[in-house]
């Protein structure tokens, strides 16, 4: 009977430090990474609308909107969301003037200097730029490059910039190499499906998208990742880029956990 005793004992002994355990690696993992991803957003996009109307100078609202960008960034480290994308700059801006494309220019470029790419390795971001590379500003070229190599082994978070990209033209490039590919006798034409066309995208690399926020009052897509698209949920905000806060990405986050995803079912 006493050996019984000593052995219920040990087992409540044995369960409370099991416990005590599970606990203190929760705590441990909490504090490395971060709050946990309870709304299972794999990959996240945002459509940065805004800089340049809330009463300021085209520049300073840029500035202030890549600040809102690294803001972002932090947040989906903490809230272990493992892809963003973000619209930097559609193949339609290069309408604008031009002193404003080369502050532009000079915002990306700042954000690719060293002190950051340190940053973003430290934190395991790896940074990916796609779009028309034939439209790339030839001073911003080496600095793409070195920012995807320099950054490559990050594992946290894969960040892509949108740079001279439109939705319809990486779709029509993405025929054009299948169709190339098809003339040199490298696939047949019987085995193409979605799965070809998506490894022949700029964003061959991207997940479907869970969510999508777009900011400053507009309710439209604007060329963003169409082919990513299927089954995305949408939310358009009325504030703009630079305004936008840890809080307000709470709020949306809480309203996307609250739909119903069916994905076509």
């Amino acid at each position: 009977m006493q050996s019984m005793k000593s052995v219920n004992i040990a087992v409540i002994i044995l369960f409370i430090l099991g416990v005590i355990l599970a606990f203190y690696i929760l705590w441990v993992r909490g504090k490395a990474g971060g709050v946990s991803n309870t709304a299972g957003i794999k990959h996240l996009g945002v459509i940065m609308d805004g800089n340049r109307q809330r009463g300021l100078p085209s520049w300073e609202g840029h500035r202030q909107g890549a600040v809102a960008l690294e803001n972002t960034i932090a947040y989906c480290l903490a809230h272990r969301i493992p892809y963003l994308t973000v619209y930097a700059f559609s193949i339609e801006n290069l309408k604008r003037s031009k002193e404003e494309l080369d502050y532009l220019f000079n915002v990306l470029a700042y954000e690719l200097n060293n002190k950051n790419l340190e940053k973003f390795k430290r934190q395991q971001v790896q940074i990916s730029v796609i779009g028309d590379r034939s439209l790339f500003p030839s001073s911003l070229i080496s600095l793409i490059d070195k920012a995807q190599e320099y950054t490559k082994d990050g594992a946290k978070l894969f960040l892509t910039i949108l740079f001279c990209y439109g939705g319809k033209q990486e779709l029509v490039r993405g025929v054009q190499k299948i169709v190339d590919k098809v003339r040199s006798g490298e696939i047949s034409p019987d085995s193409i499906d979605e799965h070809t066309l998506h490894d022949n995208l700029w964003c061959h690399n991207l997940p479907e998208l869970d969510l999508v926020i777009r900011t400053g009052g507009d309710k439209r897509l604007s060329n963003f990742l169409l082919f990513l698209l299927s089954y995305t949920e949408l939310f358009f905000l009325d504030s703009y880029w630079p305004e936008i806060t840890d809080q307000k990405l709470d709020a949306v986050i809480e309203e996307f956990k609250q739909r119903k995803r069916n994905f076509g079912a």
